[in-house]
């Protein structure tokens, strides 16, 4: 199977402040302002970010583990034993260690489109959904007047706002940058979902997919401590598109994978070794005419390697399900 693999996280134009007066740089349509002065610029902070992503993460984590446990919990009642389960374990013991979702046909595309929609298997709405809303904030912040972008959306360290670190990655600044990280999720995504660190859930590859993306907005924080790189601001979605790609390399490592614009393929493994070679390049030294995040891809390549190699459905997953049936025992939810 070939894929052909072009990701991108826009870094946006750094900024010099000269004045007091507000700056501002165009990117197409895009702005950003600031009204700091360079002897007055606040603190960047890593303290109280890095806290902010771990409970996003944890949050993020609990809420899709106790949808996807109360989904479980519902057939097991309905399949299996008719009323619900006593412990976590026997919910796990009737689970299928391995969901099989049925392949698409052209006849599952009869009747309206929320039968449509509830017909199509859970990683797949995840996919077409996170699509559907990327291009759906693209075309509003793109809007005339429209500052979306820059006060929502992008993540600048300085700013010292913590939501942007998960908000970032549905922001995109143009839509080259959008319909490359969109390709490279509809082309990686469905085999990722398939690997055994997800095993088709939906609800953990997303749970992995908004995780990875918080994390690796996490790093431009911590790179804005270097004095030349404090105006910097992330936007994309590429952080967590490349913890995908993490996860694909360890999973097929000798899948081919293609460069976009550039002849032949390599197999997954070796192209984790050369991307990661790649950005660490372009993050040291910078490349010329390419504003990439590279420190954001590299972050999200190794969240992605690292989640598949030390077994994150057994040790985060699988424990966050726990977690959230017993509390949802607790309180009689389930």
């Amino acid at each position: 199977m070939m894929f052909r693999l072009h990701v991108g996280r826009q870094a946006l134009p750094h900024l010099t402040v000269r004045s007091p007066h507000i700056v501002r740089r165009r990117l197409g349509v895009h702005h950003f302002s600031t009204r700091y002065e360079s002897q007055q610029l606040p603190p960047v902070r890593v303290l109280g970010p890095a806290l902010w992503c771990i409970t996003a993460v944890g949050t993020i984590y609990l809420g899709l583990a106790a949808l996807e446990v109360r989904r479980d919990v519902k057939n097991f009642t309905k399949y299996a034993w008719k009323s619900s389960p006593a412990t976590y374990d026997d919910l796990a013991a009737a689970t299928p260690r391995k969901r099989v979702e049925p392949i698409p046909s052209y006849g599952s595309l009869h009747g309206t489109p929320m039968e449509i929609w509830t017909r199509t298997p859970e990683t797949e709405r995840f996919l077409f959904g996170n699509i559907a809303i990327n291009s759906a904030i693209f075309i509003a912040s793109s809007l005339p007047r429209s500052d979306l972008r820059f006060d929502y959306l992008s993540h600048m360290p300085i700013a010292n706002r913590n939501f942007t670190m998960f908000t970032s990655m549905f922001g995109h600044a143009s839509g080259m940058h959008l319909l490359f990280n969109m390709y490279c999720l509809y082309n990686f995504g469905p085999a990722v979902a398939r690997a055994p660190a997800f095993q088709n859930s939906g609800y953990h590859l997303g749970a992995f997919y908004l995780s990875s993306g918080v994390l690796s907005s996490l790093v431009t924080q911590i790179e804005a401590k270097i004095p030349s790189r404090r105006f910097y601001s992330g936007l994309g979605a590429s952080g967590a598109i490349m913890a995908l790609i993490g996860i694909f390399g360890m999973s097929y490592p000798s899948a081919q994978i293609g460069i976009i614009l550039l002849p032949g393929s390599i197999d997954a493994q070796s192209a984790l070794g050369w991307i990661a070679a790649f950005e660490t390049y372009g993050m040291i030294f910078g490349i010329p005419f390419l504003r990439w995040g590279h420190s954001v891809h590299l972050a999200g390549l190794a969240i992605g390697a690292a989640y598949a190699h030390f077994d994150g459905k057994g040790q985060i997953w699988d424990g966050s399900r726990r977690l959230a049936f017993n509390q949802m025992r607790r309180l009689n939810v389930v």
